[in-house]
Formats: structure tokens, sequence, C-alpha cells
């Protein structure tokens, strides 16, 4: 990976079920420093992708109780990283 450009690390497509949902998110590496530089974004998938208040973007990768509203159509979590060093695959 190289350093100084966003990468996308993963993408999760999910299903909120029931209003009373709470979602507890983590995000891990072997490398702990490297979690200063990646964040978490959550996206409405019925909403435009030009629609970024449809976008909850967290700057952290531990997540608690986060509660969202009931779709049929399902959310997308992105998992992003802007590194500041060259790191090798299998790192994160």
């Amino acid at each position: 990976m190289t350093a100084d450009r966003l990468h996308l690390l993963a993408k999760y497509d999910f299903k909120v079920t029931s209003e009373e949902l709470l979602l507890n998110i983590k995000v891990n590496c072997t490398d702990k420093y490297l979690l200063n530089y990646i964040r978490i974004k959550v996206v409405d998938k019925a909403a435009s992708k030009n629609q970024t208040e449809n976008h909850l973007c967290f700057n952290n990768t531990n997540i608690q109780g986060l509660s969202l509203p009931k779709k049929d159509t399902g959310y997308i979590m992105l998992i992003e990283g802007n590194l500041p060093y060259n790191t090798t695959e299998g790192q994160l």
C-alpha cells in the first residue's frame, strides 16, 4: 500500500432488521499506529452517491451503540485509510 493515498480497505453490505438493533463495530490491525489513519463510513444504499449528508463518517475504529433506521435497501460500511507510510500486503 502506498503512503498518502486513500485506500479502500474493506467493504461490507448489511441490513438493519429492527429499530432496536444497536451496532458495535471494532476495527483492528497488527500495526496499532495505523489505526489513527483509518476511518469508517456508513452509507445508505437508497441515497444517491452524491448525497454526502446521508454518509456517516467516523474517524475512530471503535463504535459502540450505533442505531440506524430500518431500511429495505440496506447500508454499506466502508473502511478507508490514508496511511502515512508504505505498508506490505497483509499488514491490515
